[in-house]
């Protein structure tokens, strides 16, 4: 009997042997397109250092549900043990397709925080909403991986001899320590391998040491009767902000209506502009409320409202909203909504993008409702633009084949390439859709403009990327141009002509100002950014900031014109933060004695400007589950 059982325990763990192989041939085929990108650069000794980790990956994972597995068969529960190592095998399947997946879409692993908050909230970025068909599809994968492992099951226990586990275990130990040496020993002696590290889950965490800081630093920011700043001159104001508008996509043959509205007499524009950074909260925190983006979390759970916005609404000002993104949704809101008269949330026509079409009659109908000469200021978000890069099914594609989004993970047919340039070629028709409806917005506030009623900016909110460094989306903790630099359109009669050599969004409102006649103002000394319009000193940079930074990701990026120094956080003080590389053009650059130099000059104006705002004390992240709320400060 007990040889029996000892028998049958080993077919369950050469089950899970023949599912390590499994996991380690579906990973090198999942991340192909990454493999690729990046053959160019990818070097013998780096395949084996690659190879190496997801041997000890599957080895440890499969290790350790082998045993769990086991110990359930070895007291009594056969059949549970049976469906304990099917469930666990096809999850594993799942989970390695869907990672796979995600980090192939947006640039991030499942793990990451943007990822997870999908798990716990509502709305279109953040929320996960699964039709009928949806739901049978996964229900179905999920069946179709478990009947296979089923069937994997059943093989192994009827046409191989188990393997001995008293014989097995050793050669898994040596073969998951060896795996482990090689990685250990490459990553230290030589860095981090040619595929980007980020490209694989967990091993920035196992070989790098996890980001633990979880900086949530508390906001000093007192305005002290600063809304009531008087503006002599009061335009109305019309900010339009597109989603994963990269700046090398306006042209005439993509974005004629924006690059005809750059052009004309009354508008100046950016030739290096950035949203601040790569995630849609922090660009449009940092847009609407003159600040730096990585400010975004802190002042958002702050509950700090805009002081540009309180400025125009305490000189008369209507302040609308029409958003077709969804941002009140967001776990931590970019805005404060009690400061506009009216906010619409133009959520629900995603699968044919009725939105951008019922903000133009939104727009119109207040045009025409709005007689009075009291000045308004309107913040429109067009969202059509973001993955899966939407237009109706009567716009004319002018950019083929484009591929339709149901196809991204269907078309076998088609080669890598082709499959990319579908997907690129989708979302520029969807920036020509957007850029068509910019324009029925610009036929509605001609006149205005040029009567020199009304300031117009056109913008994004970041870029997107298209597998130009290994990955497409926005998301992952990226500092070239692709995902973070878009364009800056600014009008208004008497200021056109004007080119600025680097702006960020917090330029934005600062800008505004100066022309609305605001000089030498103290509400200026209470925004991260400047006028564009002053004279640009020599130490003049701007901040991009990874999504989740400082709560989760210690990178940052100091801008120049044509350079970007990169630093990582090493303490709750910037001043401590090490410089982690040198790009030129987005190409890496060797780190010189003068450029180091020059990065310690610019980290101290950094320093300098984050403690602004910011309490030198810091607390450790508030948010997380079980830590209690601490009180209010009670002073700078």
């Amino acid at each position: 009997m007990n040889d029996t059982r000892e028998n049958r325990s080993e077919t369950i763990q050469t089950f899970f042997v023949v599912q390590f192989v499994i996991v380690v041939t579906l990973q090198v085929a999942l991340m192909r397109p990454l493999l690729h990108v990046t053959m160019a650069k990818f070097q013998a000794f780096d395949t084996i250092a690659y190879v190496a980790y997801w041997l000890f990956i599957a080895t440890a994972a499969t290790t350790i549900s082998a045993a769990f597995c086991s110990l359930l068969f070895y007291v009594g529960l056969r059949r549970t043990s049976h469906g304990c190592a099917v469930l666990l095998a096809s999850l594993s399947i799942i989970l390695l397709a869907a990672n796979a997946a995600s980090y192939l879409t947006f640039g991030v692993h499942l793990t990451h925080p943007t990822v997870l908050s999908a798990f716990s909230l509502t709305g279109l970025n953040f929320g996960i909403t699964v039709s009928t068909s949806e739901a049978v599809l996964i229900g179905s994968g999920l069946f179709t991986a478990g009947l296979c492992q089923w069937g994997v099951l059943h093989l192994v226990s009827r046409f191989m001899k188990p393997l001995k586990w008293r014989t097995l275990l050793p050669r898994i130990a040596l073969l998951c320590g060896g795996s482990l040496l090689v990685v250990l020993f490459w990553t230290r002696s030589f860095g981090p391998i040619a595929i980007p590290y980020a490209a694989i889950w967990g091993y920035e965490k196992l070989f790098l040491g996890a980001y633990d800081l979880e900086l949530n630093p508390i906001p000093t920011y007192k305005v002290d009767g600063l809304e009531s700043t008087n503006l002599p001159v009061r335009p109305s104001i019309l900010t339009i902000q597109i989603e994963s508008l990269r700046w090398d996509v306006v042209t005439k043959d993509i974005a004629p209506h924006i690059v005809g509205l750059s052009n004309s007499e009354f508008c100046s524009n950016s030739a290096q502009h950035y949203a601040g950074s790569n995630l849609t909260a922090k660009g449009t925190f940092s847009l609407l409320s003159g600040l730096s983006a990585y400010r975004y979390h802190s002042f958002g759970k702050g509950r700090v409202p805009s002081l540009p916005l309180a400025i125009l609404r305490n000189n008369g000002y209507r302040i609308h909203a029409l958003d077709a993104s969804g941002m009140l949704t967001y776990p931590v809101p970019p805005l404060d909504v009690s400061q506009f008269d009216s906010y619409e949330q133009l959520i629900d026509g995603r699968s044919d993008v009725s939105d951008e079409t019922q903000i133009v009659d939104r727009l119109r109908q207040r045009q025409t409702s709005e007689t009075d000469d009291r000045p308004s200021y309107t913040f429109v978000f067009l969202y059509a633009t973001h993955d899966p890069y939407m237009y109706p099914d009567h716009f004319q594609e002018v950019f083929t084949p484009s591929l339709a989004p149901s196809e991204e993970y269907l078309s076998r047919s088609k080669s890598v390439s082709e499959v990319r340039q579908g997907i690129k070629n989708r979302f520029k028709n969807s920036v020509r859709y957007v850029d068509s409806v910019v324009g029925e917005i610009l036929a509605i506030f001609g006149p205005a403009i040029e009567a020199g009623k009304l300031i117009v900016v056109v913008t994004g909110d970041h870029g997107e990327e298209f597998w130009e460094f290994g990955a497409r989306g926005h998301v992952g903790g990226k500092f070239q141009d692709v995902r973070s630099r878009v364009p800056l359109v600014m009008c208004y009669a008497g200021k056109g002509g004007r080119v600025w050599p680097l702006s960020t969004h917090a330029d934005i409102f600062p800008t505004m100002f100066s022309w609305m006649g605001l000089q030498d103002s103290p509400a200026f000394q209470m925004l991260d950014g400047t006028s564009l319009d002053n004279p640009v000193n020599s130490d003049h940079h701007v901040v991009v900031s990874d999504a989740s930074f400082p709560r989760h990701t210690p990178d940052f990026a100091i801008v120049t014109p044509g350079m970007k120094f990169l630093f990582t956080m090493q303490s709750s003080d910037p001043v401590d933060a090490t410089l982690a590389g040198l790009l030129e053009n987005d190409v890496e650059t060797e780190l010189t004695d003068d450029y180091r130099n020059k990065a310690a000059s610019h980290l101290k104006i950094f320093g300098e400007n984050w403690h602004r705002f910011f309490r030198r004390e810091f607390r450790p992240d508030m948010s997380a589950p079980g830590k209690p709320e601490p009180s209010p400060p009670s002073g700078n």
